[in-house]
């Protein structure tokens, strides 16, 4: 019980030292592969190549704004300023081109991007065809794989399409999924999808000497999405005027303090991105009932039409 609790307080004082924190949601969607793609490896057969996309339009990654995206050997997707380096990975997996090592000429996995338009922003989309592991020297196993930014909201979507590692140790390629921060040469943070007790779960990491993950035993299925939505933190100052979250650690009802008596929208996800649950009031006092909630960790979202705020939750 006492980890448990250092760790909601761990958290906590986490989210309030970055100035930009990440939402984690997810979901399921119909897998489609991309239906203008523009190659980029050029039908070449690939291993650790590294290729630029220059996107005609502006994303930022933390504090990097960039129109240049950068491949660099994984799935994955880099933005660049000076020696820092800020990196979206859908997968920390070793893979290759299905013909590497083969007596093929031609990829038969393509990596390719599209610039879609949606509500008048743009969406970069990149594609990872039919790639298989480094490591799978029978050439039997299969992933598809798409991050998708978008224009305007930074939001980034990974996308899981279909996949073969029937007779292939899936938890050999260490794979996790994560936005990840440069903050010198000696310190960086992500924000991670880790498997914890065969579930997928959303968690915030200082990547230092002793950093460990505990990585996918198993793909997720197709049609899978994992969504990293980013926010700007508010100040203390903002977050007091919204009011006080307590008791946390809670075991039954959490209260949240609304003395102006705004309309408050609020969401509680578990750390795996699904709302258990979600409301409006207007209440001078707001009275949650968590009893029916499992031990562990849940993210508070409460936002007025000025302040958003989000708290970790400790439910014992």
């Amino acid at each position: 019980m006492k980890k448990l609790i250092l760790s909601a307080l761990f958290l906590n004082a986490i989210v309030f030292a970055q100035s930009v924190d990440y939402n984690f949601e997810q979901y399921t969607s119909n897998y489609t592969n991309l239906n203008n793609p523009i190659s980029i490896n050029s039908n070449l057969i690939w291993d650790d190549e590294t290729y630029n996309i220059n996107l005609g339009f502006d994303v930022k990654l933390f504090n990097i704004t960039t129109q240049n995206m950068i491949i660099t050997g994984k799935v994955n997707l880099n933005v660049m300023n000076l020696s820092m380096v800020n990196s979206i990975v859908a997968s920390n997996a070793d893979l290759v081109d299905r013909g590497f090592h083969t007596d093929e000429l031609v990829s038969l996995s393509p990596i390719s991007y599209q610039i879609d338009e949606l509500n008048g922003s743009k969406v970069l989309k990149v594609e990872w065809k039919n790639a298989r592991f480094y490591i799978d020297d029978e050439n039997r196993n299969y992933v598809n794989y798409q991050i998708w930014v978008f224009e305007n909201s930074n939001r980034i979507e990974i996308h899981y399409g279909p996949s073969n590692t029937d007779n292939f140790n899936y938890g050999w390629v260490n794979d996790f999924c994560a936005v990840s921060e440069m903050v010198s040469h000696q310190e960086a943070h992500s924000f991670m999808v880790q498997e914890i007790d065969d579930e997928f779960n959303f968690s915030y990491q200082n990547v230092d000497e002793i950093f460990t993950v505990s990585t996918f035993t198993k793909i997720p299925e197709e049609g899978t999405v994992f969504c990293f939505n980013p926010t700007n933190q508010v100040s203390l100052k903002e977050k007091e005027k919204l009011g006080a979250i307590y008791p946390n650690p809670v075991t039954q009802f959490l209260n949240i303090e609304n003395q102006e008596r705004e309309k408050i929208d609020y969401k509680i996800r578990s750390l795996d991105g699904r709302i258990v649950q979600e409301g409006t009031s207007s209440l001078g006092k707001i009275q949650l009932n968590l009893a029916g909630l499992k031990q562990g960790i849940y993210l508070l979202n409460h936002q007025t039409n000025k302040i958003e705020v989000k708290e970790y939750i400790a439910k014992l």
